[in-house]
């Protein structure tokens, strides 16, 4: 999403709290680009380029249940769904029956909620002026705006897929947590997540 009287560039990785970048610095287009398909339709070296990341092992959990309970709706429950994201009655379980299956874990890595943070920003990760954290998502939201001389919006949580994913520790067990760790291995290297 972009500010151009600002030179903002947001990279918006899904699940990383978007809504309320968006709305405090007033970008405008679509949600969910690859800093890759910005570079092809416009300069970004003249743009403040920026992401937000989130622990891999929480966001996992966050998009099952998102996909689950709110985003996709008809897609997620139609029984020919690739994802087959209804099939598996625990979090852990679905993880291990993704990993298990090439053709679903080829489905699963490719599906927008999915797919690994790095997805949205290489190869030009090197080139990000700033990387916020969800976790550190108020303190990182107000140095931008305080950067860019905006003023912060308290935003309504009505895609908040509730309390389910603060605790996302509890959702794994050993397996599902290598899994993961699999899958997101650049990106927890790279930001030095811990699970």
């Amino acid at each position: 999403m972009l500010n151009r009287d600002k030179k903002i560039l947001f990279v918006a990785v899904p699940k990383t709290g978007t809504g309320g970048i968006k709305q405090s610095l007033n970008l405008a287009g679509t949600y969910h680009q690859s800093l890759s398909n910005y570079s092809k339709k416009l300069d970004i070296s003249k743009y403040f380029k920026f992401t937000f990341f989130r622990n891999p092992w929480a966001r996992a959990v966050s998009a099952f249940h998102f996909a689950r309970e709110i985003a996709i709706g008809g897609f997620v429950k139609r029984k020919d769904n690739p994802l087959k994201i209804y099939d598996k009655a625990t979090f852990s379980e679905y993880i291990k029956y993704v990993y298990s299956d090439e053709e679903v874990l080829d489905k699963f890595n490719r599906h927008i909620l999915f797919r690994t943070q790095m997805h949205w920003v290489d190869p030009f990760f090197d080139e990000l002026d700033f990387i916020g954290r969800f976790e550190n998502y108020e303190k990182d939201k107000n140095f931008l705006v305080e950067k860019f001389g905006m003023k912060a919006i308290e935003l309504e949580k009505k895609y908040h897929s509730s309390n389910k994913s603060k605790n996302w520790r509890g959702y794994y067990d050993d397996d599902a947590a290598a899994i993961i760790n699999k899958i997101y291995k650049k990106e927890i290297e790279l930001l030095k997540y811990k699970f």
